[in-house]
């Protein structure tokens, strides 16, 4: 699979559910054990494509650290390695224009980056991230569901609610 393929896989799978995001002053709510045990800062392992059966067909290590706040709040980025090489642009980010638009395009292609909120349904093991801001403008707004499962060695493994997305992104807690 190509590095733009890998980057668009965890940026995307909208779930289309609306949420309206907690203020920032809103008093604390109690977590659920599903919802604590989530809480944290996690780094990629690997991103892994799977046939119909579940069994592996194709791994990546890219990097990557995803954020889980008590109170509800989520950010994750993520960059496909190795990064392309484009030329130095001179300080200040009003300058990236130097870059030609096939630099610009392998820069946003091999990195995403996206925050919001996060609710948890421990019934179904889905964590469902609602995007307030994305490295790609169209995506502010979605929210993509995923379903999630710890492992006793400490990894988090996050798939689509989609049976027809055949990945899964395995995390592992920062230490």
């Amino acid at each position: 699979m190509s590095a733009p393929a890998i980057v668009v896989l965890l940026a995307v799978a909208a779930a289309g559910c609306s949420h309206e995001a907690p203020s920032s002053n809103a008093p604390a709510r109690p977590l659920s054990p599903a919802t604590s045990s989530l809480v944290g800062t996690w780094t990629i392992r690997a991103v892994e494509f799977t046939d119909g059966a579940g069994n592996t067909v194709e791994s990546t290590h890219p990097a990557g650290i995803l954020v889980y706040t008590p109170g509800g709040r989520m950010a994750v980025q993520s960059m496909v390695l190795p990064r392309p090489v484009v030329p130095e642009v001179p300080e200040g980010p009003d300058q990236v224009t130097a870059w030609g638009d096939e630099e610009a395009r392998k820069v946003v292609e091999t990195y995403d980056a996206y925050f919001g909120t996060y609710d948890v349904d421990a019934v179904r093991h889905v964590v469902t991230h609602h995007v307030e801001g994305e490295l790609r403008p169209n995506l502010v707004g979605s929210s993509y569901g995923r379903r999630f499962a710890l492992g006793d060695d400490g990894t988090l493994v996050l798939s689509s609610v989609r049976p027809e997305e055949r990945w899964r992104v395995i995390w592992e807690r920062a230490r």
